[in-house]
């Protein structure tokens, strides 16, 4: 399910104009103005961003509300997704966020409704009716919120399933941890933070203090992750006083060949000339513009980005083919928007296709490839031509 600007953007007819000016195939932007960069920290009481009103921008109060979650102010943050919704009522289901913010926040029946709305958009999601069942527990018994469960469909990320038949009382703690420990390093500390911190949440609604306390510091030091749940896990230990169970180590190293193996294989994989073949952000898809929008990738980790033929930005790729999912880091040293770096994450399906996800204006990285609405990121789908 870090703060995130919210990018509202155009309908589907209009997405491909994005992609022109300012590097807008990477940035993401609706219109001619960048949004503001986003701090971990909430300004400070009596500055101008600290003070949003109902007439500011969506963008403006959605970061402010993710602002101020993490900034230990779970109250305040709902306060703003409050106004949000207010303002923007047709961006209200995929505000999941807003549902942890009600839940931190104490309005236990106000999350629930949160997520079940969420529902409607994102049906597949494991996390969406754990938190319901989270909700629903505090204001009536942990039983009762098993009966009423939200039904989810198919989601394939581990340790999901196992922790779905936990909460819904046919799994173990151990068989959610079994499953979290398969795959390499890299997978088995992503997995570790998500079993841990949902076996805590678990624990901590059926009133086993000492085991919500033991499993929510694990997640939050030794298996620390710093996507939007594993910062969750984080603003729980401090919410709750709990020390972590220390600092979250380096991430699992690769041999020296092994990694450097993986960098020329991806980067070797990059190169050529990829044509943009699907365009999705805020729920709209665009895969029928007859532009041809290319990206020439070169063996050095630059690139260029042409639209029909004209040259509107270049600039360097990074890549982490060891991270989960793999990460990129997309500089724009020359053209509109030089000076940004965008983060992402992308993925190869055979020789031909490939798929990168990325938020704009220095933002953070996305957690999956989504470009639904409330996802704040943009989907694009690459050909080799």
């Amino acid at each position: 399910m870090m703060p995130r600007p919210q990018f509202v953007l155009p309908r589907a007819s209009r997405l491909a104009g994005i992609l022109t000016g300012l590097a807008a195939a990477w940035a993401g932007l609706a219109a001619a103005a960048e949004p503001p960069a986003v701090t971990e920290a909430a300004e400070p009481a009596g500055s101008a961003a600290a003070s949003p009103t109902k007439a500011d921008s969506p963008q403006l109060l959605f970061e402010r509300a993710v602002g101020l979650f993490f900034a230990d102010d779970p109250a305040g943050s709902a306060a703003a997704f409050d106004d949000l919704i207010e303002a923007r009522p047709d961006l209200a289901a995929g505000l999941w966020q807003r549902g942890l913010a009600l839940y931190y926040a104490g309005r236990y029946a106000e999350g629930r409704r949160q997520f079940e709305l969420h529902r409607t958009v994102n049906p597949n999601d494991v996390e969406n009716p754990a938190w319901h069942f989270l909700c629903l527990a505090r204001t009536t018994s942990p039983e009762q919120a098993r009966a009423a469960m939200l039904p989810v469909g198919p989601d394939p990320r581990v340790p999901m399933r196992e922790i779905l038949a936990f909460y819904r009382g046919d799994g173990t703690t151990a068989e959610v941890l079994k499953a979290a420990e398969r795959g390499d390093a890299g997978n088995r500390r992503n997995q570790l933070c998500y079993a841990h911190l949902y076996l805590g949440l678990y624990a901590e609604v059926t009133g086993d203090t000492a085991a919500a306390r033991d499993h929510i510091t694990q997640a939050a030091g030794r298996y620390g992750m710093d996507h939007y749940m594993g910062r969750v896990a984080k603003l729980h230990t401090r919410l709750r006083g709990w020390e972590s169970d220390g600092p979250k180590p380096e991430p699992a190293a690769a041999e020296p060949d092994s990694e450097a193996a993986a960098q020329t294989a991806d980067q070797a994989r990059y190169v050529g000339t990829w044509r943009v073949v699907s365009i999705e952000a805020n729920g709209e898809t665009s895969d029928d513009d007859d532009r041809r929008i290319l990206v020439n990738n070169r063996a050095d980790g630059s690139w260029t980005l042409t639209v029909d033929g004209r040259e509107v930005a270049s600039g360097k790729n990074t890549l982490d083919p060891l991270a989960v999912p793999k990460e990129i880091d997309i500089e724009i040293t020359a053209g509109d928007g030089k000076g940004s770096v965008l983060r992402g994450i992308y993925e190869f399906d055979g020789a031909t296709s490939r798929r990168l996800c990325f938020r704009g204006g220095n933002g953070w990285r996305p957690a999956e490839f989504s470009g639904a609405v409330g996802s704040d990121s943009v989907l694009v789908g690459f050909e080799r031509q």
